[in-house]
């Protein structure tokens, strides 16, 4: 795994921040920092080489919007090593239609889906890292929060479903030392205004992320 990073023109890609130290993790300790660090390390399938027998008995689920959620926690499962280096070695075109293709619709729930089914493969599998999931869960919520027209009523059954999910996790996540200051301090926000945890969700992913929103 290598870092990427976004650009719109091709001269961004001159300046690269380049590491030279690679850190080699095991399943268990690789899952930890993809479920309580996305950031660091994301559930994306591109910036990542893996060896083709993983995928003897793991697909992309056809037909789903955010597909690697739902497949790259069981191919870090299943490794025996996952090397990571924080270089910048990979180059990702951020066109104009794919910040359209940002906009909500119900499919954009298929990444609440998949980090149920995250918590539940941690329970069957690794209990010890079921708060990382828990975490992980809160932040997809929020993500697709962070999508849905707040004042649309057409929506309203999946924005009360996100709310429900919120209120679930966001007292494991904040009272978490393992989770980060920003989403212990969304967690927090959301016992007050829930629009506020939306607008501070953005500003995350604006500044601390580098996303256009």
């Amino acid at each position: 795994i290598c870092r990427y990073k976004r650009f719109t023109n091709i001269e961004e890609t001159k300046e690269v921040e380049k590491k030279v130290k690679t850190v080699v993790f095991n399943s268990v300790e690789a899952l930890k920092n993809l479920l309580y660090t996305p950031e660091i390390i994301p559930q994306s399938a591109y910036a990542k080489m893996y060896r083709t027998k993983l995928f003897e008995d793991i697909e992309y689920p056809v037909g789903k919007i955010n597909e690697d959620i739902g497949t790259t926690y069981k191919l870090f499962y299943k490794a025996q090593r996952i090397a990571y280096n924080p270089s910048q070695y990979y180059f990702y075109l951020q066109r104009m239609d794919g910040i359209v293709r940002s906009n909500f619709s119900e499919r954009t729930m298929d990444a609440i889906y998949f980090s149920d089914e995250i918590i539940k493969f941690v329970n069957e599998n690794l209990p010890e890292i079921e708060k990382a999931a828990i975490c992980y869960a809160f932040a997809q919520n929020v993500q697709v929060l962070i999508k849905l027209p707040y004042k649309d009523k057409k929506y309203q059954h999946i924005k009360e479903q996100i709310i429900q999910n919120i209120k679930q996790y966001r007292r494991i996540v904040l009272w978490d030392k393992n989770v980060s200051i920003p989403r212990r301090l969304g967690a927090l926000a959301s016992y007050g205004n829930l629009y506020l945890i939306k607008q501070l969700a953005v500003c995350y992913k604006r500044i601390i992320n580098k996303e256009p929103v």
